[in-house]
Parts: C-alpha cells; sequence; structure tokens
C-alpha cells in the first residue's frame, strides 16, 4: 500500500470533505492498463478507484473534453461511476464494484452482450462537444518514434495506413458519440440481485466518431483473428452479414488502431517495460488490415 501523493490527498479530501486532521486511505495499486495506473482505497464502508495519468497522456488525451462525456453519459446508467473528475490534472475517482468483472472476449455469451450495449449506445445517437481524430493520435506517435523502427517495412506499413485518411473521411457522415476505446476489460459485468449488469467504464478517448470503431477496437483488444473478426462483426449486426462498406470502416479502423498501439509500444520501450510482444501483435493489425482495406476498397467503390 502507498501513501497518496500531495495532489491526490487533496482531491480524495476535496471529494468526501474530510476535515484536514482527518485520516487519508492508502491505495493499493492495480495491475492492468496500458495508459494510466490505478489505486484501490476504502473509504466509509466503500471501495474506489484513483486513476493516475500514465506517461505522456496529456499530449492526446483532453481531459476537459472527457469531463464533457461523462456528463453526457453519467445520468444513463451505463458507465462507471464518476466521483471526481479533475481535468487540469487527469486524476478520476470512481465507485469500485466488488463483484464485477471484464468481459471475456473468448465466451460468446459475453461477447454477445457488450455488442448489444454498444448497439444501444450508438442507436441514441448522442453527439459531444468534440470529435475523436484517429489519425491525429496516429500523427503525435509517429512524431515519437526513435529514428530506427523494430519493423523493416514500417515506412510502408505507416503509409498505407495514413493514406486511408481521405477515404475515411467520408464516413463522417456516421459520426456519434462513440466509445473509441471499446476493449473488453471495459465492459463491466456487476453481479446485482436481479442479475448482472454490464456498464462500460472509462471514457476518456470518447468523442464523435463513425461507430464502427468499437468493433474494431474490440477485436484489436481480443486479438482476434479474422475468422473471430467476422463473428464479432456478425453479432454487432445482430446477424447480418457486414457489407463491403461497413467492412471496409473496420479494416480501416482497426489498421490504425494497431499502427498507434505498436508506435507507443515502440515509444515506451524499455528493459523494464518490455512491450515488444504487445507491439508486434499491434503491428499485424496494422499490416494485414491495411492491406486488406486497399483490397476491398475497389469492391466499395464500385458500389457507391
Amino acid at each position: 500500500m502507498e501513501t497518496p501523493n500531495p495532489g491526490q490527498e487533496a482531491l480524495i479530501r476535496r471529494s468526501f470533505h474530510l476535515a484536514e486532521t482527518a485520516p487519508v486511505p492508502k491505495l493499493t495499486p492495480l495491475e492492468g492498463g496500458i495508459t494510466n495506473n490505478s489505486f484501490r482505497f476504502s473509504l466509509g464502508g466503500q471501495d474506489y478507484i484513483m486513476r493516475e495519468p500514465g506517461r505522456d497522456t496529456e499530449t492526446y488525451l483532453n481531459r476537459f473534453q472527457e469531463a464533457e462525456v461523462y456528463k453526457i453519459v453519467s445520468s444513463l446508467g451505463i458507465s462507471d461511476e464518476v466521483v471526481a473528475l479533475e481535468p487540469e490534472t487527469g486524476r478520476k475517482i470512481s465507485k469500485f464494484w466488488n463483484s464485477a468483472r471484464t468481459c471475456d472476449g473468448g465466451k460468446p455469451e459475453e461477447v454477445r452482450a457488450c455488442m448489444a450495449a454498444l448497439r444501444a449506445l450508438h442507436r441514441m445517437e448522442l453527439r459531444a462537444p468534440h470529435d475523436y481524430d484517429l489519425f491525429r493520435m496516429n500523427r503525435i506517435f509517429i512524431s515519437f518514434l526513435p529514428e530506427t523502427s523494430w519493423y523493416d517495412d514500417h515506412d510502408e506499413i505507416q503509409k498505407r495506413c495514413m493514406n486511408m485518411e481521405p477515404v475515411l473521411a467520408k464516413y463522417k457522415k456516421y459520426a456519434i458519440l462513440s466509445h473509441c476505446d471499446a476493449v473488453p476489460e471495459n465492459f463491466l459485468f456487476i453481479d446485482e440481485e436481479n442479475g448482472p449488469e454490464l456498464r462500460i467504464i472509462d471514457w476518456e478517448y470518447a468523442g464523435n466518431h463513425d461507430p464502427a470503431i468499437d468493433v474494431s477496437m474490440f477485436c484489436n483488444s481480443a486479438f482476434y483473428d479474422d475468422e473471430a473478426l467476422n463473428k464479432l462483426m456478425r453479432c454487432y449486426l445482430e446477424g447480418r452479414e457486414p457489407d463491403p462498406e461497413f467492412r471496409l470502416r473496420v479494416y480501416g479502423y482497426l489498421a490504425l488502431i494497431g499502427l498507434f498501439f505498436s508506435n507507443w509500444a515502440e515509444h515506451v520501450y524499455s528493459p523494464e517495460e518490455d512491450v515488444r510482444e504487445y507491439g508486434g501483435l499491434q503491428y499485424h493489425y496494422a499490416r494485414e488490415y491495411s492491406r486488406e482495406f486497399w483490397e476491398l476498397l475497389p469492391e466499395v467503390t464500385e458500389c457507391d
């Protein structure tokens, strides 16, 4: 357990109206997550999670925009229950559900529930005051890259991915509030008296975007192969086969997400944080699905 740093202590005191003389709970570090550091603490018989922003997050995440998103979703009963969000520092305190478990991407019934939750979100057609820009995110991490990449064909694959921008721009017409980090770990099944309740947590990337990105992100983090991706798309589409346009959109975002996280891995790598295997898996998505994107594009163009 750790003693809160001054900023963490101040946020806890402010959020729970603790007197200056009142003791502040210790923090227990939690494993998991690649963007932030998380800590668990207890106060008044309830457990909470404190988020401490990770390395470089201030360069690509706007916490004021995150706060705007929580204003939209917090009353809908679909998100984490946020006690405090400090946009200036990126710290967040939210309720911890002791009975919660994250989605297992290998269990079809749980995947179906997650896709149903995404469909329900998308059908609300909510809109945030801001857009999510996956190309901007990639440009930021391209600027962080070392001179020599781990991959001999990196320049080619990066160009193949980034050249998608004018093609995918036409699908901005579909833009609605999307989670944009819809990984299985961000879907919580909470055991309640009337059965499990599903919540989608951690909306820090959320913004207006073509909602197909949420299908791509789920596939990416579950490390699905092509067969599993096809099943996931049909699941999201309630059993329908994806048409070429939907497939093109999912392929494009999947490649761009892979490029982003493979570049992130090269940037943060150190002997203490060996993310080469993870980066390689992500680079596979960038390479393979950028190829599939450009191979499929003529068929989509013919249908326009």
